[in-house]
């Protein structure tokens, strides 16, 4: 409740409320004009100054971008304190009527008064009802006289409006005047566009991004290269800066007519640089080195195949790789850097499949890997791919045939048909055997399998012996030829790979024709054996010839050690000769046994008769003679000395008897041999004679012009 009687306060709103309610209107509108002059004038001046920095500067995206933000903040801040917040204001009756009292002093306050006691509460025991009806009626009175508006600064107001229009005005007619400059500035500034300044020449460098940036690989050389649009300078120059050098002109090549050139040398560090020509004034570009992509630590993972029996093997930082044929590789490398793609290529192409899930590690999984040089092709987010990678030189192999070797255990070209073959197969393979197959050919006839088991399948070494009695695989007879093969296979899934042996040609030949030749062969030894005693004779005589010319106790000069060394070494060459008959004189037992053609005779008279004795001649005497003649280098002994004479008679006695015992031995192998030759002679004549009766029997009998499978019929009488 107003304080104001019910009966004068309609006149109080109609003569003052109303009137300054008026006057409230006009005030904000007022504000309002002076809040929208302030923020054109932001708009104005921080659009010039942007367009001047920009024009002037050429910025970057980036930098128009943040202008644009601290632009907005300064709009925001003059629309809220000059637009915002004055029209937020309140402005009461009392404060409204105070001000008109003031510009008309005439009044004495009583609109302000008035005011004030009818925005109070009526409260009859406070206020007089009489005083203050007095107060309400005096200055509803005095209201209609007073003009309210006359406190504002009209022309103040008009001013603003007027400014306001001017600027619009302004703006209009330079947007009329350049569109194009006023165009660029705006889709540069507030669409953030690449779009060019409207002048006569444009320079526009290559290869930078819309932020103004190029990256180059650390350590390559540069080369600015510019595109020329619309009319071409006269000359064109390129100015740069690195780090806290100072700038740097230079000049730039034009190539054709609408392109510049110029080279800044090796990349080291980064490079802020414009271009100036004609009316063209470029932003500031920047040139940013980069690291290559490249690998710095890797592992190689291979995974042979499952029939080699392998287990996996892993290389670290090793890039030379030797894998089995079929076997899964895998390589990890950790990188420098993220890169958006990589691939394993090699000279054919790329191989594998690559995985960069992991922008900072790469991986190719390869089945069935070949041989050569391959390496990891990289490019980073800015398009940087490493110029000389590392090279992985994978060396596969392949699983070769097994190496397979068949041999006689006592060689010969001759055997007889009753002859156990001692066989020797040896076989090797990388990763397993699987089967090994020997066979016995007698001429073109088809192969017999000869009883072969390999245990357990799968090893990678065979060396086993085995004896083939050829009786029980192939009658033969003499002058047959028989051949014995082998072929080994592996395990090797996609094969197998078979190697096979040299081919072992044999010849049979009669019991009696084998003794020939065996004779034949110990004759050439006992030849080999005379030459032995003729020069361990020459030892002697010459050791006898020495030994007069030496002092006892006397040190031998330089010629005498020499001939004592010589004659040394030639005894202990004596002594390797002598071993060396008595093996092949086993041999011969030996072949001899496996033909069956050996009897308790000849075990005796070759073990015991010859290889006893010349064992004991190259292990025991002629070393031991050797070392005699050795020790009378150094200071000669007199009973050494009368030793060597003794020690040299006792082995041209035993080699001596060793002679007698071949000579007659041989005497004994040829009435052998003779014997041998008249039974198969006599046999061969009672064949003959045989059949020679049975063809008289058949002629006498009429039985010669029969068919071969007519009945038998009686003689006629």
């Amino acid at each position: 409740m107003s304080a104001a009687p019910l009966d004068i306060e309609d006149q109080v709103r109609e003569r003052l409320l109303a009137p300054l309610a008026g006057l409230r209107r006009r005030c904000r509108l007022y504000v309002a004009l002076d809040g929208l002059l302030a923020l054109f004038l932001s708009f104005v001046v921080a659009g010039a100054v942007q367009l001047v920095l920009d024009r002037w500067l050429r910025m970057s995206y980036d930098q128009r971008a943040t202008i644009n933000v601290l632009i907005t903040i300064v709009w925001g801040l003059v629309a809220v304190r000059r637009l915002a917040r004055p029209l937020a204001d309140p402005l009461a009756d009392y404060l409204l009527a105070t001000v008109v009292d003031r510009a008309n002093p005439d009044l004495r306050d009583r609109l302000a008064a008035a005011v004030q006691f009818s925005e109070l509460p009526y409260d009859a025991r406070s206020n007089s009802p009489q005083l203050v009806r007095a107060v309400l009626a005096d200055a509803c009175a005095a209201a209609p006289d007073v003009a309210f508006l006359r406190v504002l600064n009209h022309r103040r107001a008009a001013r603003q409006l007027g400014a306001i229009g001017a600027l619009v005005v302004a703006v209009g007619i330079a947007w009329s005047l350049q569109p194009g400059l006023m165009n660029a500035w705006f889709q540069r500034n507030w669409l953030l566009r690449e779009t060019p300044w409207p002048q006569r020449t444009h320079i526009l460098p290559e290869g930078f991004d819309e932020f103004g940036v190029q990256r180059v690989p650390r350590g390559d050389s540069v080369e600015i290269v510019a595109r020329n649009q619309g009319r071409v300078p006269t000359s064109v120059e390129l100015r740069w800066t690195s780090g806290d050098s100072p700038e740097t002109r230079e000049p730039m090549t034009q190539v054709g007519r609408d392109q510049w050139r110029a080279g800044l040398g090796v990349m080291r560090d980064e490079i802020e640089l414009y271009i100036v020509g004609g009316d063209e004034w470029t932003r500031t570009y920047r040139v940013v080195p980069v690291d290559r992509p490249r690998i710095v630590a890797s592992a190689v993972h291979v995974e042979p195949p499952a029939y080699t029996g392998l287990a996996p093997m892993t290389y670290q930082g090793q890039t030379t790789i030797e894998l089995p044929q079929g076997s899964r590789l895998t390589i990890e490398g950790r990188l420098n850097k993220r890169v958006r793609a990589a691939q394993f290529v090699g000279r054919e192409g790329a191989v594998g499949e690559v995985d960069v899930s992991d922008p900072r590690r790469v991986s190719v999984s390869w089945d069935e890997p070949r041989s050569g040089a391959y390496w990891f092709a990289l490019r980073d987010r800015d398009g940087v791919e490493n110029s000389r990678p590392a090279q992985y030189l994978l060396q596969v192999r392949n699983d070769q045939a097994p190496q397979l070797e068949l041999r006689l255990a006592e060689p010969g070209a001759s055997i007889t048909p009753a002859a156990v073959l001692p066989l020797r197969v040896e076989c090797r393979d990388d990763f397993g055997i699987g089967r090994i197959l020997v066979q016995l050919r007698r001429g073109q006839e088809p192969a017999f399998d000869v009883p072969f088991e390999l245990s357990p399948v799968g090893v990678t070494i065979v060396e086993q012996s085995l004896s083939v009695e050829l009786r029980s695989l192939v009658a033969l007879r003499p002058d047959d030829r028989v051949m014995l093969t082998a072929e080994a296979a592996d395990l090797d899934p996609r094969g197998p790979n078979v190697g096979q042996a040299r081919p072992i040609e044999l010849v049979v030949r009669s019991p009696a024709e084998f003794q020939a030749e065996m004779a034949r062969r110990e004759l050439e030894l006992r030849r080999d054996f005379e030459q032995l005693i003729t020069a361990q004779r020459g030892v002697r005589d010459a050791l006898e010839r020495l030994r007069g010319e030496l002092a006892p106790g006397v040190e031998p000069d330089a010629a005498r050690r020499q001939q004592l060394a010589t004659l040394s070494r030639r005894q202990e060459s004596h002594a390797d000769r002598a071993l060396a008959i008595r093996r092949e004189f086993e041999r011969v037992l030996a072949r001899m046994r496996a033909n069956r053609v050996s009897g308790p005779a000849d075990e005796r008279r070759i073990a015991e008769a010859i290889g006893a004795p010349l064992g004991a001649l190259g292990e025991r005497s002629m070393p031991d003679a050797a070392e005699k003649i050795s020790s009378l280098r150094e200071r000669v002994d007199g009973e050494a000395l009368e030793r060597v004479p003794v020690a040299q008679e006792e082995i041209l006695r035993s080699m001596n008897l060793i002679l007698a015992g071949m000579l007659q031995s041989e005497g004994y192998r040829e009435a052998v041999a003779l014997l041998r030759e008249i039974i198969e002679q006599q046999g061969e004549t009672h064949d003959a004679t045989l059949a020679a009766v049975e063809r008289e029997l058949q002629a006498l009998l009429g039985l010669d012009d029969l068919p071969a499978d007519a009945p038998p019929r009686r003689p006629e009488p």
